[in-house]
């Protein structure tokens, strides 16, 4: 890294910048951070003229606007994200939607990456409005815009989006699950129940929606649900994979709550539990513990094998 070097670039943005070239300036601006990334006057410059053109449409109009040039650079910008080139990408969505401003595919997909960096995450807000000003029928942008308000602590903002996506695909089981747990924090407790059941009635074995249910119906107290969507949950899963230890481990916690079972009933799952993990856990080492009353007795508790018991809950509490 050359200083000198990364404050020529941004100065070029500046100079393109004044002169109405703001593609060329976004270049150089994105150059600048990439030689110096902790460049704040860069970083300000490429964040504010992001937002600039995302609320001035007018900015984004050549004045020859190409749609088979925007199909180009839409597809280019597509490989250049296969290939994990973010900063190359957002470079020809940017291009795309300079030569065809009502591209809503490329404002999505730039809005989508901008998102990635806490700093440009109003502005990717920004770019979602642009494509559902062009097309208020976009299921995506409706859902990725509720994803971004749910992450940037608005989820008031959210919920009309994503039940926006709801009546555009009554079947989008990710916007039933985020709304739920969304109206959940909001403490809207009915509503979040329904939405978790109706995505239940669209794919009843779908192991996350039984893990949600369960997971608020032990919140409010419903013990004899819970412990019935959790066994969902867990039979519906791979029993060979983390997920199931993860839900198996999340019935046992669940278990305690219920007023109905014997102690003797909860040890016997967690008897059952320690039965089938076992060929599937690391054997202890053994250790060499002469009995001589003269060596120094050592305690201690440094293993991570505690978290691997079925009653790792009371551990992490």
């Amino acid at each position: 890294w050359q200083p000198n070097e990364s404050s020529l670039y941004n100065n070029l943005g500046k100079t393109y910048e004044e002169l109405g070239n703001y593609l060329e300036a976004i270049t150089h601006y994105q150059i600048a951070l990439q030689l110096n990334p902790s460049f704040q006057a860069a970083s300000d410059n490429l964040n504010r003229l992001l937002q600039q053109t995302a609320t001035e449409s007018s900015t984004l109009v050549l004045s020859s606007p190409s749609v088979g040039k925007a199909l180009h650079y839409y597809q280019q910008a597509n490989l250049a994200l296969e290939e994990r080139k973010r900063d190359e990408a957002i470079r020809f969505y940017y291009l795309a939607i300079t030569h065809n401003p009502n591209l809503v595919e490329a404002y999505n997909n730039l809005a989508h990456l901008l998102e990635e960096y806490p700093e440009q995450m109003s502005v990717a807000v920004l770019y979602y409005q642009q494509a559902l000003r062009r097309n208020p029928h976009y299921s995506e942008a409706h859902y990725n815009l509720a994803n971004t308000y749910w992450k940037l602590g608005e989820p008031e903002k959210a919920v009309p989006h994503y039940q926006e996506v709801l009546k555009l695909n009554p079947e989008h089981l990710g916007a039933y699950h985020n709304l739920a747990n969304v109206l959940r924090g909001l403490r809207h407790f009915d509503e979040a129940i329904k939405l978790h059941e109706k995505s239940l009635q669209i794919q009843n074995h779908l192991v996350q929606g039984h893990l949600n249910l369960a997971n608020l119906l032990r919140e409010l107290g419903q013990y004899e649900l819970t412990l019935s969507h959790a066994r969902h949950a867990i039979e519906n899963a791979n029993p060979l994979s983390r997920n199931h230890f993860t839900l198996y481990n999340n019935l046992l916690f669940s278990l305690q709550y219920d007023p109905h079972l014997s102690a003797e009933t909860i040890f016997k799952h967690h008897c059952d539990w320690n039965q089938f993990i076992q060929p599937y856990v690391t054997p202890y080492s053994k250790y060499v513990n002469p009995l001589s009353s003269k060596r120094t007795l050592r305690i201690a508790y440094l293993s991570s094998d505690f978290y691997e018991h079925s009653a790792s809950y009371l551990i992490e509490a």
